[in-house]
């Protein structure tokens, strides 16, 4: 196709996608277009049911790619008000879908929440997930203050997700993984932000862990099932201490789900 041919084909789908009605939806005005779907969004004298199904639309309408890009930034200024004048369910859509695009609002107002509960619009360990989505490296620090503060195992499990942002975050996802006091899904969100950051240490933690039989089940289950897909420190390379520890736990004596995960790691080693 010529250039001058695919601009004509571009114009003509961008006149048509701006003027065609929005797909159906049973709370969306009849032949609502995309331009006016837009602008429901953002008025706070529609119902909040209407403004959600304009949303829903519209942000089906942005997988046309280029084709929305017009409409982009109408779109994203329809969302941030929305943010501050719509209902409580609204909100929460908003601020996700502009978290996503790591806009500015949606960071200001994710903060402030996290520093003021009576002003956040999502809980703690959503708010946390949503920051992590940004590459301003805000969520690290506040990920930190709650990972020690938080007493909630899901606040403190999305902050620990959040870590996995900060290569200096190795010691953290040690101690964490180590700490028998600590719950085991907790300790599984450490045993993979430390593979990811130094699958050496990692490596030898997990070699600690399995070996020992003081230590929960499923942690040690886990972290065998993390180390049968661990990358770079070749499990060719694996020391024979490991490897012994490996084989007994593969013997009848063992629980099967133990014993299964260390013949795993023992099959992905002998292929």
């Amino acid at each position: 196709m010529k250039v001058e041919d695919y601009r004509k084909a571009y114009a003509e789908e961008l006149d048509r996608v701006s003027r065609a009605p929005l797909p159906a939806d049973a709370d969306a005005d009849s032949g609502q277009t995309l331009d006016s779907a837009i602008a429901t969004i953002a008025d706070a004298s529609k119902p909040s049911k209407a403004r959600l199904a304009a949303l829903r639309t519209v942000q089906a309408s942005t997988f046309l790619g280029p084709a929305f890009d017009p409409y982009r930034a109408a779109y994203l200024e329809a969302l941030r008000t929305a943010l501050a004048n719509g209902d409580e369910a609204l909100r929460m859509q908003a601020l996700s879908l502009l978290a996503s695009e790591k806009d500015d609002v949606a960071r200001k107002v994710l903060l402030e929440g996290l520093k003021d509960p009576a002003k956040a619009i999502v809980p703690p360990a959503k708010a946390i997930q949503l920051l992590a989505q940004d590459d301003h490296g805000v969520a690290v620090p506040i990920a930190r203050k709650l990972l020690d503060e938080s007493a909630d195992a899901r606040v403190k499990e999305e902050a620990l997700r959040a870590l996995a942002a900060d290569p200096k975050a190795g010691d953290i996802f040690a101690g964490v993984l180590s700490d028998k006091t600590q719950p085991p899904d907790l300790r599984a969100v450490g045993a993979a932000g430390l593979r990811m950051i130094d699958p050496r240490r990692f490596a030898h933690e997990v070699q600690r862990i399995i070996a020992d039989d003081t230590d929960n089940e499923s942690v040690r289950v886990r972290c065998l099932g993390t180390l049968a897909h661990l990358q770079g420190q070749g499990l060719s390379r694996m020391n024979p201490a490991l490897a012994t520890q490996l084989t007994k736990l593969s013997g009848p004596d063992v629980s099967e789900p133990l014993r299964a995960a260390a013949q795993s790691v023992l099959d992905r080693v002998s292929r």
